[in-house]
């Protein structure tokens, strides 16, 4: 499980469509000013990357606290096999317990999963606005500049579209 875990470097954002796009479909091109001028595919690679970030980070944390059981669980173990008694299993189980403690409680505090699921849904929330204004359902750039709103300052408009 460890070793399938993403460490390292972040991966190079996609396109949300291809750069041949202007070439090949001439008539697309206000729609895609349009979005170019108001940065939609570019606030929607940050939050995509924002919940890459916090997606890892959660489940690095998940993967830290499952090992922390077993550390944990395994001195346990030690201890029984070593007929108990034995000070020093005692306090590493204690202290195997208290590290993962802390691990979960400050996994719950600063709400990496929460941060995930906002940034995840805002991101689609973009591609989704990209994709409408591009295939015209949307109406012209007015009606983007409110969708757009409404997707980066939610309470603002009451609802999320």
């Amino acid at each position: 499980m460890i070793w399938r875990l993403p460490f390292g470097a972040k991966p190079e954002p996609w396109p949300l469509v291809g750069f041949d796009v202007r070439e090949r479909y001439p008539r697309l091109a206000p729609r895609i000013d349009d979005l170019e001028a108001l940065e939609v595919e570019d606030l929607f690679h940050q939050s995509d990357q924002a919940a890459l970030m916090h997606q890892r980070r959660y489940r690095r944390t998940q993967a830290l606290l499952i090992l922390g059981a077993a550390i944990t669980s395994f001195i346990g173990a030690l201890q029984l096999v070593i007929e108990g008694g034995q000070v020093f299993t005692g306090a590493a189980i204690a202290v195997a317990g208290i590290g993962t403690s802390v691990l979960a409680r400050s996994q719950r505090t600063s709400g990496p999963l929460d941060s995930y699921l906002q940034n995840r849904a805002k991101a689609e929330r973009l591609r989704s606005l990209f994709f409408r204004h591009l295939g015209g359902s949307r109406g012209d750039r007015s009606d983007l500049e409110v969708d757009l709103t409404s997707i980066n300052y939610p309470s603002e408009r009451g609802r999320v579209r």
